[in-house]
């Protein structure tokens, strides 16, 4: 057991935050033939997963910290369970693989992101062992203005997954070429298919139930963690009007055309 001074989990990365990001992570790949829905699903999830790689990226230490943040180990386990769906996205999508100058664009620009953040958060999770066992007042108060800062002790098996991820930083380098790799195929057979998402839905299954022992933040009365639902709805509802707003325009002006007829023989009558 280690114990040190830590900051406490945001509520960013609270409960219902993380239930939501895994839910858009499983109906979007899941669902995949309908490319409006997968396109909803996925974006929700890229704006979260987007955002937790920024974090890691802002909050990167090189030397080990004088305060720990307890944010890195959500932010880990968010960005890596982004990069091991990355292909699966790549490769089952079909819409995602036709457009080069739109969709695609998009992913490949979300993945670069998440692949830095990921080196970054397993970096931040790598120091976390090593901030100051205690929480001196008079020393961590001059740091951040109104931070409240907790003792965190860390359980064996919790030290010993925090000193592998020195080895973690390489996996978005060997992702990368592997992840080209596979979304420039055009044409897979059937068991490649196959097996690739065999692969794919018993990795993410794994990954689900690992994340259940990530830490929590607030609580769910805490506004904090309602603020990616408001950007998942967004654009869920961008969405939809982009696959149903053409055909909704059409049927109005065809009912006004239609009741305009209507009142105008009604007048001549």
């Amino acid at each position: 057991m280690s114990s040190v001074c830590a900051y406490p989990v945001s509520g960013n990365y609270g409960i219902a935050p993380q239930n939501l990001y895994l839910s858009l992570l499983l109906l979007g790949t899941v669902w995949h033939r309908k490319a409006w829905f997968a396109e909803a699903m996925l974006g929700g999830a890229m704006v979260y997963s987007s955002v937790a790689a920024v974090h890691a990226l802002s909050t990167i230490h090189f030397d080990p910290p004088p305060i720990a943040e307890l944010d890195a180990i959500p932010i880990y386990g968010v960005i890596y369970f982004a990069l091991c769906v990355s292909p699966w996205v790549l490769i089952r999508s079909q819409n995602f693989r036709r457009e080069f100058l739109g969709t695609r664009a998009v992913v490949f620009s979300w993945m670069v992101v998440i692949m830095v953040g990921g080196f970054a958060a397993a970096l931040n999770v790598r120091f976390l062992p090593r901030a100051l066992p205690d929480c001196d007042p008079d020393y961590t108060g001059r740091l951040r203005i109104g931070q409240q800062t907790t003792q965190t002790t860390f359980p064996v098996s919790m030290s010993r997954f925090i000193r592998l991820q020195r080895y973690a930083a390489v996996g978005p380098l060997v992702l990368v070429p592997i992840t080209i790799f596979l979304s420039e195929l055009r044409r897979h057979q059937k068991a490649n298919r196959n097996f690739l998402r065999r692969i794919c839905e018993s990795c993410c299954g794994c990954l689900m139930v690992a994340m259940w022992r990530v830490p929590r933040g607030e609580r769910m009365d805490a506004v904090g963690q309602w603020g990616p639902f408001v950007g998942t709805a967004f654009v869920v509802m961008a969405a939809v009007v982009v696959r149903y707003g053409d055909e909704m325009s059409c049927r109005w002006r065809e009912v006004k055309f239609i009741h305009t007829r209507e009142t105008q023989y009604g007048v001549e009558l």
